[in-house]
């Protein structure tokens, strides 16, 4: 988490010494370069947290693969820094021997875009992602061995950390992939993406030794439009 805390700081610091940078070539008043842009983003995302099993590469990873689809809006005045504006929407789900989950899920974003390789081609645009989101979902439950159902509503802070590849087109165009992951800021009892750890019939605790906070990982390919004025 400290780690976390301090590579937000360092990106935070990096933008605003990077809009310095850019008001102080041009001017306070001077002609700065508006550039502005709308994405599409799809594919797949693997559920990560309490009720994984066997890891992302296992036989039971199956049962954690799902869709997701964004769109967004993107506002930049530096050459190597974006701002973009997310709206993700998806399914989540996780099997192991006795509990098993699924929700959909909508989760705005705000993100920081990082575009250091522009400084040497325009073409090779590979740029790394770090932001904030709040994910709401509804998280339908079960444990097996108490044949106990909960549906859980979650109201989750988050942060996506990522990395990515975007291809420019002289008219505009642009097509890409990108992946990320969404990192989970709580696993409590009552705010959690997998309806684990919980407790049954008011007395026995499940998941009370939970390890893992809950995330989830996306990959997928990006369509998207820039102009500037």
């Amino acid at each position: 988490m400290n780690n976390i805390k301090q590579f937000t700081i360092c990106s935070l610091l990096f933008f605003a010494m990077a809009t310095s940078a850019q008001v102080n070539r041009t001017g306070l008043y001077g002609d700065i370069s508006y550039t502005f842009g709308v994405h599409l983003f799809g594919g797949m995302n693997y559920y990560f947290g309490d009720i994984e099993k066997g890891g992302i590469f296992s036989k039971d990873a199956k049962n954690q693969i799902n869709y997701f689809v964004e769109g967004g809006f993107s506002y930049a005045f530096f050459d190597y820094m974006m701002m973009r504006a997310d709206l993700i929407h998806g399914r989540l789900s996780g099997n192991r021997a006795n509990y098993t989950f699924k929700s959909l899920f909508l989760e705005p974003d705000f993100i920081l875009e990082f575009h250091p390789w522009k400084i040497f081609s325009e073409k090779y645009d590979f740029y790394g992602i770090v932001g904030a989101g709040l994910t709401f979902s509804r998280v339908n439950f079960y444990d097996r061995t108490y044949d106990f159902h909960r549906n859980l509503q979650v109201y989750m802070p988050v942060i996506p950390l990522g990395v990515g590849y975007r291809y420019n087109f002289s008219n505009g165009f642009q097509i890409g992939a990108e992946f990320a992951y969404r990192f989970a800021l709580m696993d409590s009892e009552n705010n959690n993406l997998d309806g684990f750890p919980y407790t049954y019939n008011g007395k026995i605790q499940r998941g009370k030794e939970s390890k893992f906070f809950d995330g989830y990982y996306i990959l997928g390919i990006t369509f998207g439009y820039q102009w500037s004025k």
